[in-house]
């Protein structure tokens, strides 16, 4: 019995200064442009913070990445937009996959993450020679031209949005869930020994006096066919979509007009609000994708009541090439079946 409280009380020193230099790295204030970070992979960078690099690393690179689920097709000169590319980490690994040929266009409205991903997608542009074309747009997609005011997370730039009532209810279902969360923890260690009020009392800490610290920001939205009719790729297909705009799924959907529908072959979405998930399913079915999703935090965590149980979806669409959606609150090939991954 010593033995476990000594062992417990260490991690809990472990991990009380792994907390604290977590909140000094938070706590420097990023440069224009980010600073240069090498990813696990040995590609050179420019990023914001490390602690939210690699949440993107582990999250698109990761062997659990849901773009390496359900058959996802990338092949060399495809068409790729990045809808909420944050500072270009899914733009760059979709390039990779590509062979380093593809014309991709990327979209984030957030001014300062913006000059992130312009720095990131030139760089890349020019390291391919020529071969690789990735045009980075400041701007948020929508179904309706607009200016709206996002609250921008300085310290952690993914969580951005305009809908202040969703992002508080993400960051109470988070903080609720972290006791959960070590409690499914794999090392018996952590699930013995470390305290849930403390783990509790740590992340609503960070969650709220750093992670969750907001400034409102003005954003231009536009539609999706809007820039397509601007860059004159409207008559082009779409090899992948992939979106990821922190509870504006639907909007971004909406700004899709049918002739342009029709170009899509692939998309991976995230969806953030369970009560559209069915709405979100039922827009990419009637435009003809089969669809299947999961929810990619309780896969990992199975005590979380911050995802819904895993479900597929499969619609008998023989024209089109499935669709996979992945959902994620914690935290496509012409004459084929059109394929789509659903993240919830």
């Amino acid at each position: 019995m010593g033995l476990v409280i000594v062992i417990g009380i260490i991690i809990v020193i472990i991990l009380l200064i792994t907390f604290l230099l977590f909140w000094y790295e938070l706590s420097k204030p990023p440069p224009e442009g980010g600073s240069p970070y090498r990813l696990p992979n040995g590609l050179e960078i420019q990023h914001w913070q490390a602690g939210e690099t690699d949440f993107l690393y582990t999250e698109i690179w990761g062997s659990e990445s849901a773009y390496s689920r359900g058959g996802l097709i990338f092949r060399p000169g495809a068409l790729i937009l990045d809808v909420g590319a944050n500072i270009g980490m899914f733009s760059l690994f979709a390039g990779e996959k590509c062979g380093g040929s593809a014309r991709i266009v990327s979209f984030e409205p957030i001014p300062t993450t913006y000059s992130v991903l312009q720095a990131n997608a030139k760089a890349a542009n020019t390291r391919s020679a020529g071969s690789l074309n990735i045009t980075a747009i400041n701007a948020g997609l929508s179904s309706t031209p607009a200016t709206v005011v996002f609250e921008h997370h300085p310290h952690f730039s993914v969580w951005s949005t305009s809908d202040a009532s969703f992002a508080e209810s993400r960051l109470k279902r988070i903080i609720d869930d972290i006791p959960r969360a070590l409690d499914s923890n794999p090392s018996w260690l952590v699930r013995v020994c470390f305290p849930r009020i403390l783990a509790r009392a740590l992340a609503s800490l960070v969650l709220r006096r750093k992670v969750g610290l907001t400034e409102n920001v003005p954003v231009k939205l536009v539609t999706l066919s809007s820039v397509l009719d601007d860059l004159q790729l409207g008559e082009q297909d779409i090899d992948f979509l992939k979106i990821d705009v922190e509870g504006h799924e639907l909007d971004v959907l909406k700004g899709i007009r049918s002739d342009h529908w029709s170009r899509v072959q692939q998309t991976a979405l995230e969806v953030e609000n369970f009560k559209f998930r069915d709405e979100v399913i039922s827009i990419l079915e009637g435009h003809g994708f089969r669809t299947s999703w999961f929810a990619s935090e309780r896969e990992r965590n199975p005590g979380v009541h911050s995802e819904v149980r895993r479900r597929l979806i499969r619609a008998p669409i023989p024209s089109r090439f499935p669709l996979l959606i992945h959902s994620r609150i914690f935290s496509r090939i012409h004459d084929m079946s059109r394929f789509a991954w659903f993240m919830d």
